[in-house]
């Protein structure tokens, strides 16, 4: 089965619009944490990851959350520095601003999970003073994915020693996209969204 599903071929491509526009609404405001229970409070504190996800016929969405024991600052340092996302981020394996347009990132990543190699182009609306930072799907270019939005929230819980909420969240519409791939992209990539911003911005 694996020869079979490594065939598939995928199609980013920057010179052509996307196919998709549209199909998710883009994040519009500040998104708000998830309210937790007693025992989810619990296992941030013990530094664990608290995650939710659904998943659809043809995606899937989810949000994880997490305590960093670093500065605001030092998360979004962390996050914004697109540059060394392939040393940082599993299954990277390029990241780069190709525009700014003022608070504007526009973020070519291209990806290699299970063989698999796919190419998102993504708007990022950083507001770092007011503590989050939106995404969605550049639709000038072609992504390997139907729709996608998502975002980061940052905020400090604790200034000394430093705790800071991070709460990362995505939507995504994957028609065409192998079942593994989907798995993947709504389930797994969740918790590693959160545990490598912990592990650099923690100094690991």
């Amino acid at each position: 089965m694996l020869p079979a599903l490594l065939s598939v071929a995928l199609a980013s491509d920057p010179s052509t619009p996307h196919h998709h526009q549209g199909e998710l609404t883009p994040i519009a405001s500040k998104p708000s944490p998830i309210a937790l229970t007693a025992a989810e409070k619990g296992k941030l504190a013990q530094g664990e990851v608290v995650q939710r996800q659904s998943r659809g016929e043809e995606g899937g969405s989810g949000v994880a959350v997490q305590y960093i024991f670093a500065t605001t600052d030092a998360v979004w340092d962390t996050i914004l520095d697109y540059d060394r996302y392939p040393d940082r981020v599993k299954n990277v394996a390029s990241c780069s601003v190709y525009r700014r347009d003022g608070a504007d990132l526009y973020v070519d990543m291209q990806n290699s999970v299970f063989g698999f190699k796919f190419g998102l182009y993504t708007v990022n609306h950083v507001y770092r003073d007011q503590g989050y930072m939106t995404w969605e799907l550049d639709y000038s270019r072609t992504s390997d994915v139907g729709d996608m939005i998502g975002y980061w929230l940052v905020e400090e819980v604790q200034a000394d020693p430093p705790i800071t909420l991070l709460q990362y969240s995505t939507e995504m519409q994957l028609s065409g996209v192998p079942d593994v791939l989907v798995r993947y992209l709504t389930r797994e990539s969740l918790v590693d969204g959160t545990a490598w911003v912990k592990r650099v911005s923690e100094g690991g």
